[in-house]
């Protein structure tokens, strides 16, 4: 929850980073916001990350578990897919949003504790290979 907070909260985002800068580690965090902002500010090397099992708002603020619907590992394969070719992906009302990961390396988050897990993961993974050969081949 801190992380989902740490994007649009200012106060939370710079003590946390704050912090982060004390074991000299970079941090995974979402592009376009306070993630990123707040890394710059402590020069914390920032690592993009964008999430396929969860959904985003309209607004493109990430909502976690509690305000996402629930994916199938069909639509987690598209969603990883779309976002690779693209770098949007559909948010929670299936608005496409600009993630900020188009054309650069960013790393992929999906829940391990998800019943589907393993079903998520597999039809992330075959989606990234895709979009690997695809582009990079």
């Amino acid at each position: 929850m801190l992380y989902i907070m740490m994007q649009t909260d200012e106060t939370l985002s710079d003590a946390a980073m704050r912090a982060i800068k004390h074991f000299n580690v970079p941090v995974y965090g979402l592009p376009g916001t306070l993630h990123e902002t707040f890394a710059a500010k402590y020069n914390i090397p920032f690592i993009p990350e964008a999430f396929a099992d969860v959904n985003y708002s309209n607004d493109g603020v990430l909502l976690g578990v509690p305000g996402s619907r629930k994916l199938s590992p069909q639509e987690i394969h598209d969603v990883t897919k779309q976002l690779g070719m693209e770098g949007v992906l559909p948010s929670v009302g299936h608005k496409l949003i600009d993630v900020g990961v188009a054309g650069k390396p960013f790393t992929l988050c999906l829940h391990s504790d998800f019943a589907a897990c393993r079903e998520n993961l597999a039809a992330a993974r075959k989606a990234v290979d895709a979009v690997n050969e695809e582009l990079y081949t």
